[in-house]
């Protein structure tokens, strides 16, 4: 069986993860001298609040290759196989993070680069959830993303 994992910039709501089943690695989120992990120490509602009470704009950072090992590893346990969809790698490093990860996990788990930002990386992770629980194969979906990828305009 197909897992999905994603990082948090799919902005899909954590309830729609949980759904799922679709763990995610969180970006870092700097404003002004504190760092929270997107949607386990900040809400979005939080994230707001500060940002327009802060000195500066805010900055991110992809998760540590590390963070994505440990999901990866999780799932491989579990006999799954991780399929994890990223946010674009010409908006961040979270794809190359994500390779390192698969890579520090055994090698086992396939990263694919949604080539999108936002809810158009979050449709891609939403498609593939429902594919992976209607039982498709991780050929099937890699297919169908890379379709969706080809077709979308941004």
């Amino acid at each position: 069986m197909v897992r999905i994992v994603t990082d948090s910039s799919c902005d899909l709501p954590v309830e729609t993860l949980k759904k799922y089943g679709i763990p995610f690695a969180s970006l870092n989120i700097s404003v002004d001298d504190m760092t929270f992990k997107e949607d386990i120490d900040i809400t979005p509602e939080e994230f707001w609040r500060l940002m327009g009470k802060s000195r500066e704009l805010p900055k991110t950072s992809q998760p540590s290759p590390a963070d994505f090992a440990g999901i990866f590893e999780d799932i491989q346990k579990m006999g799954e196989i991780p399929l994890c969809i990223t946010i674009s790698s010409k908006l961040s490093g979270t794809y190359q993070s994500a390779v390192l990860g698969a890579e520090m996990s055994g090698g086992k788990a396939i990263v694919f680069d949604s080539l999108a930002g936002s809810i158009s990386h979050g449709i891609q992770v939403l498609m593939a959830a429902r594919m992976a629980e209607s039982g498709a194969k991780l050929g099937e979906i890699v297919e169908a993303l890379e379709e969706y990828r080809k077709n979308v305009k941004i």
